[in-house]
């Protein structure tokens, strides 16, 4: 480790300074270099010069305004100048970037340094057009695409400027700006008539607006082009490029949310003639998505496109040629890439013959028509690839090659201590220094050696002209490339006889992972380390506590907990160790076999099948990034998760992890996979709505599209209250935490005030937080059980349904309660209510707009049922009924009802028994004469009722009636019956007809009626 800090600190020592113009090479090689985290997060970004002749890094650099390029190096005036499109983005665990997220950095390149450009700070760049150098005039114009830095506002503006080469240096002349009506996406030019033709993405449905500019006479023209297609959806613009002829413009439109047969996402194509702006034919479905703002199309010789896509979700990047010739466009030739988690890399040669593609971890050389490709594979993915005039340029993660172009054999490489190559481009040489303000040119040594001691210390560095300069060094992984990543073991976490070969594969490239064994108990959270590796066991023996590791993963570390078979294993405590995070292990019950890995477009393990021998019984409950089920439904053998902003797996047992498990290639897949994982060094972090929120964090479950409970990552501002969703989610997790509104929500704190226009627009301080209701739905006469989930619940808390308090709350925590909805006062309406929650006092309170709706009632059905024949007895006539209630899920407390003849009372003697169903919930009944309107019979207290219950037997007996008397009918009158924590429940009564001859007439139900008292 010494070693390689002293050979990167030899480089790195040179980015403190600038070296004299005269000391540059002829020809130099620009390179943006991005160190990244243990996660794989984007840290900073380094421009630095290679010689292209030897590759030596030439002394000097900058360190640019942002972490990642949104669009390819350039270079200007002939080489004397370039510019880089950055953007600024959050880390994990760091709050929201301050200023401009899109900043245009333009340089001088002999040496490296800033030049001032016109900048106004109510506007940031979106995609810069250059335009050819003009060496009459010794000038060259450029054309930013800008957005407002108000979100609220959704067009846009175009500003042109001509960069002029004068004495003493580089100056600036705005040539115009014009206003476009919504946020452009991609641009071309046409530079020899002086066109520009923006594609903006408007809220006018399936069109997009195209707009040219002519900038000689600042006249301005649009047309709306449609972009519908039968089998697509939701299509979006990515791309505009100009046909090579000049006489039309190719759309490249993007089904964002689509999802074919077959489960691949597409693109397709529209040509548009430049003249009339009308569309013209339909191009070919192309496989993948194109990137907006990437130059996703690029045109080739020969009349052709090349169309640069990718398919995240199935690990797929595709280059697929099409001509723009007369009729219908083709598809001539389509290019795949493998493992691909970006669009592929795209350079032509100058002769505009050959191309150099690149994707995953390889590079083909091709030509234009014909011809097998010449293919070149590398350890690491590559990242970004150039073809100048002296070559081709690959960077491959920390490294750049320069190939041969016939064998594509590397003619030389070279690491970068700054981190991965993430941009790269050639610079003509012969270049005179522009006369710019530059600072003092220092002199340095051309190597300075470091002890292990030696970072931290100030260095003393002689200057020119004599005395000294007295500079800081500061070494840390960052200042490596990202390289140090460090997997700590506790001593029992190794499996056993498999230590060296796991951790021979875990250090070998792309993952370059060191190894720290811990032979002590944790104290505190583990430090200065990507992933930890525990036992289920090391819990047990107190190796370390439950809380210290997931603050821990909470803060962004890995987390790997191995269980396993355990017959002696004993203790609640450890069998719901991982209970809060949806898990609960049994080591004492033994689980074997292989189990199948289902494909996941978010979490790709490289295995079809996991082998588990000896493991632990585990239960899963809650959803998972990943679940590898187990031999009964609701387990699994391997459960991944997040936490926080870092990353957890559980694993039943360890034999994939095992030295005789490791000799097949397919687990050393696994292991590589699983690792980096966790260590978070497989994300693709994208934003397609620039709202500052990565897209996995807004679409959660990765299906393309906006469920509950998730943002829409096509949307900045899902919820429409005027303010960016990246700006509410301050830290950028996908939560609602303390001082932050809700994304989802326009009125946070429920006043009735949109958050971007209210001056107070979270609730008080100590408010209760509501976050989300479940069921959402329930039925008029009330008594649903609702959770509430949140922060801050106080204990006692009152909970309103719209103007309805509930009757039912239980507090269970402070981020829980379960209140039963009251029943609706009115006729049902459609719109659902607010749910409030406030403090017993009345003084702090929260609303949850829309939370629950009412539906229809529920019925209730109050039967009668003659059991048997009427019977003859020596005083008259008897018989009986059953009595039944069947309430579906209705849950009734009390209940009255009335069982009336249509005859005299006054001859009738009635008794009731009760029946099963009151018996079980521990219930009694009474029967009373009541005046005129028959019997009455009152359920006693119990359990509540629900479902078909038995209520019992109805048995009468009539004294010898008139004559005329043949029948009689029964019927049920005024039944109440009172829902549980509700309202009156919805009765559906019944009648019956009984024959004193001694035959039964059928049963009848009546329509249903509101129960009144």
């Amino acid at each position: 480790m010494i070693a390689a800090c002293r050979r990167y600190v030899a480089f790195a020592s040179a980015v403190l300074f600038l070296l004299a113009p005269g000391l540059a090479p002829a020809g130099t090689l620009l390179a943006a270099c991005q160190p990244r985290t243990a996660r794989g997060e984007p840290a900073a970004l380094f421009l630095r010069e290679i010689s292209l002749t030897s590759g030596e890094t030439v002394p000097g650099g900058l360190e640019l305004p942002g972490q990642v390029l949104t669009q390819a190096l350039h270079v200007l005036l002939d080489g004397r100048a370039g510019f880089a499109l950055t953007e600024r983005v959050a880390q994990a665990g760091s709050p929201r970037p301050r200023g401009p997220r899109r900043e245009l950095a333009v340089f001088t390149t002999t040496p490296l340094h800033f030049l001032s450009t016109p900048r106004d700070p109510a506007w940031q760049p979106v995609l810069v057009l250059p335009g050819p150098f003009a060496a009459s005039e010794n000038s060259q114009l450029l054309a930013i695409l800008e957005r407002p830095m108000d979100a609220t506002w959704p067009g846009g503006r175009v500003s042109a400027f001509r960069v002029h080469n004068d004495a003493p240096g580089l100056r600036f002349e705005r040539a115009g700006v014009w206003e476009l009506p919504d946020a452009p996406v991609a641009a071309a030019a046409d530079w020899v008539r002086g066109h520009i033709y923006i594609v903006s993405d408007g809220t006018r449905g399936p069109a997009v607006e195209i707009i040219e500019i002519d900038l000689n006479s600042a006249a301005q023209r649009s047309a709306s082009v449609s972009i519908s297609r039968e089998d697509t959806m939701h299509a979006r613009p990515a791309a505009l490029a100009l046909s090579s002829g000049g006489a039309r413009l190719c759309l490249l439109m993007s089904a964002y949310s689509l999802e074919q047969r077959d489960g691949r996402r597409v693109s397709a194509t529209q040509w548009i003639d430049v003249d009339s702006l009308e569309a013209q034919s339909l191009g070919p479905q192309i496989a993948g998505l194109g990137e907006a703002g990437l130059a996703a199309l690029v045109p080739g010789a020969g009349g052709t496109l090349w169309a640069r896509t990718y398919d995240e979700a199935g690990g797929f990047a595709y280059a697929t040629s099409l001509t723009e010739g007369g009729g219908a466009p083709m598809k001539l030739r389509e290019e795949s890439f493998r493992e691909a988690a970006a669009a592929p890399g795209w350079a032509a040669s100058p002769d505009a013959l050959r191309y150099a593609l690149s994707g995953g971890k390889s590079v083909r050389i091709l030509r234009e028509v014909g011809g097998d490709a010449v293919v070149r594979t590398f350890p690491q993915p590559v990242e970004s690839v150039a073809w100048g005039a002296s070559g081709l340029f690959i960077g491959e993660g920390p490294r750049i090659h320069r190939l041969d172009t016939d064998t594509a054999a590397s003619v030389w490489s070279r690491e970068m201590a700054e981190g991965f190559v993430a941009g790269l481009v050639e610079v003509p040489g012969d270049r005179e220094s522009p006369a710019e303000d530059l600072p003092p040119t220092r002199a340095i040594p051309a190597r300075v050696e470091l002890d292990a001691d030696t970072p931290g210390l100030d260095l003393s560095i002689g200057a020119a002209g004599g005395g000294s300069a007295t500079q800081r060094i500061e070494i840390s992984a960052l200042s490596l490339g990202g390289w140090v990543r460090t997997i700590e073991w506790q001593s029992r976490g190794v499996p056993r006889g498999a230590a060296d070969a796991l951790m021979t594969v875990l250090a070998a490239p792309p993952l370059h992972f060191s190894h720290r064994i811990r032979r002590t108990p944790f104290s505190s959270a583990p430090r200065g380390a990507a992933a930890v590796v525990v036992r289920l066991e090391d819990v047990a023996r107190g190796a370390i506590t439950r809380q210290v590791l997931l603050d821990y993963v909470s803060g962004g570390g890995g987390l790997l907990v191995l269980a396993g078979h355990a017959p002696d294993a004993a203790g609640e405590g450890l069998r719901r160790w991982l209970e809060p995070l949806g898990l609960i292990l049994d080591p004492a019950h033994e689980v074997k076999g292989r189990f199948a890995v289902p494909p996941n477009p978010r979490v790709n393990l490289g295995l079809d099948q996991l082998s588990i021998a000896a493991g632990a019984y585990m239960e899963v409950t809650r959803p998972m990034d990943l679940i590898v089920e187990g031999p009964a439904p609701g387990t699994a053998v391997l459960a991944l998760m997040r936490h926080g902003y870092g990353r957890l797996g559980v694993m039943s047992g360890e034999a994939p992890l095992g030295a005789r498990a490791l000799a097949e290639p397919a687990n050393r897949r696994f292991v590589r996979a699983l690792f980096g994982w966790l260590a978070g060094m497989n994300s693709v972090v994208r934003d397609s709505d620039h709202d500052g929120l990565r897209d996995d964090v807004e679409d959660v479950n990765a299906n393309g599209a906006a469920d509950r409970g998730e943002t829409d990552f096509l949307q900045s501002d899902a919820d429409g209250d005027g303010v960016p969703d990246g700006a509410e989610d301050f830290n950028l997790n996908g939560a609602v935490d303390e001082g932050e509104t809700d994304p989802r929500r326009a009125d946070t704190d429920g006043d009735g005030i949109p958050d971007g226009a209210d001056a107070e627009p979270l609730p008080r301080a100590g408010s209760p937080i509501l976050l989300a209701v479940r069921p959402t739905t329930g039925p008029a006469e009330g008594g649903t059980l609702v959770e509430v989930e949140g922060r801050n619940l106080p204990v006692n808390p009152q909970v309103w349904f719209g103007g309805q308090k509930s009757k039912h709350v239980v507090r269970i925590d402070s981020t829980r309660l379960v209140a039963a909805a009251p029943p609706t006062p009115n006729a049902v309406d459609p719109a659902p209510v607010p749910l409030r929650v406030a403090h017993p006092l009345g003084i702090l309170e929260n609303t949850l707009d829309a939370a629950f709706r009412y539906g229809d009632p529920t019925p209730v059905h109050v039967t009668l049922e003659a059991l048997d024949r009427v019977r003859r007895a020596y005083d008259g006539y008897r018989g009986s009924m059953a009595l039944t209630l069947d309430l579906a899920e209705v849950r009734i407390d009390n209940g009255w009802f009335y069982v009336r003849p249509e005859l005299n009372v006054s001859e009738l003697q009635a008794t009731f028994a009760r029946g099963d169903g009151l018996i079980a919930a521990g219930r009694d009944a009474t029967i009373t004469r009541h005046g005129a309107r028959g019997f009455r019979i009152v359920l006693g207290p119990g359990e509540p009722l629900t479902g078909r219950v038995e209520l019992g037997t109805f048995s009468w007996t009539l004294a010898d009636p008139s004559p005329e008397v043949g029948r009689i009918r029964w019927y049920i009158a005024f039944p109440i019956m009172e829902v549980q924590w509700g309202g009156v429940a919805e009765i559906v009564p019944s009648e019956i007809w009984t024959d004193l001859e001694g035959a039964a007439a059928e049963s009848l139900v009546r329509p249903a009626v509101k129960a009144s008292p």
